[in-house]
């Protein structure tokens, strides 16, 4: 389980379907609404599947199988942090059935996530530019005839890609060193990192302190996801 907690929270954006047999039968009761396919658990018989259950809700993930076998128990349980939907297969492999383990069918939609790539070796001088160069360089444009052909899309792109040239011509770059940090490290994060190093060699209260920092640097992972949605 303590493997399970670290691979959610430092993959926070990440979906995770965890499913088997756990076979807890009657030492837990499930309940859900009309209209929600998420299944509560209730009436835990004992202290270490209430244990179990809170690692479970600290890795925000949810029990959606609702498919009783002969016995009328769940013992096979199908956990995500995302919204799935879990029914019996009725056309399984040709294999005897398991009355007590019902063949299933898991569905999810996953998004496609594309790692954000940022080009840090150079970086535009904009204090630097040639602003006069700039200005004539557009006024001799003519624009009427540059974006009266096409559509209005191919009009915006031929637009941007003047300027962008422009840019390219008249703002000097420099050269960057290569971070060793991640693309969405902030200047927030390298002010936490530098309070966990300071406060590291404190007792109980420094380590109360610590977790408390990378609890915050997770929310500020959250916030900006790490990736790009396509």
């Amino acid at each position: 389980m303590l493997r399970l907690s670290h691979l959610t929270s430092t993959h926070p954006t990440d979906m995770f379907i965890v499913a088997g047999d756990f076979n807890l039968g009657s030492d837990v009761e499930w309940c859900n609404s009309n209209d929600d396919p998420e299944l509560r658990p209730t009436n835990i018989s004992s202290r270490h599947i209430l244990d179990f259950f809170d690692t479970i809700n600290t890795c925000n993930l949810v029990q959606f199988n609702g498919e009783r076998n002969i016995n009328n128990r769940l013992l096979d349980l199908v956990f995500s942090n995302g919204a799935i939907k879990v029914s019996e297969c009725i056309d399984p492999l040709a294999v005897p059935i398991d009355l007590h383990h019902k063949p299933l069918v898991i569905n999810a939609d996953f998004v496609e996530t594309h790692k954000y790539i940022e080009n840090h070796n150079t970086k535009y001088m904009f204090h630097r530019g040639d602003y006069l160069a700039i200005t004539s360089a557009l006024d001799t444009i003519d624009w009427t005839s540059l974006l009266t052909v096409g559509s209005l899309d191919q009009a915006v792109g031929i637009f941007y890609d003047k300027i962008y040239e422009l840019r390219d011509l008249y703002i000097p770059v420099k050269s960057l060193k290569k971070s060793s940090h991640p693309i969405w490290y902030s200047s927030a994060c390298l002010t936490i990192d530098s309070s966990v190093m300071k406060y590291r060699i404190l007792g109980p209260s420094g380590l109360d302190l610590k977790r408390t920092l990378h609890k915050a640097k997770g929310v500020i992972y959250k916030e900006t996801n790490g990736a790009v949605c396509i």
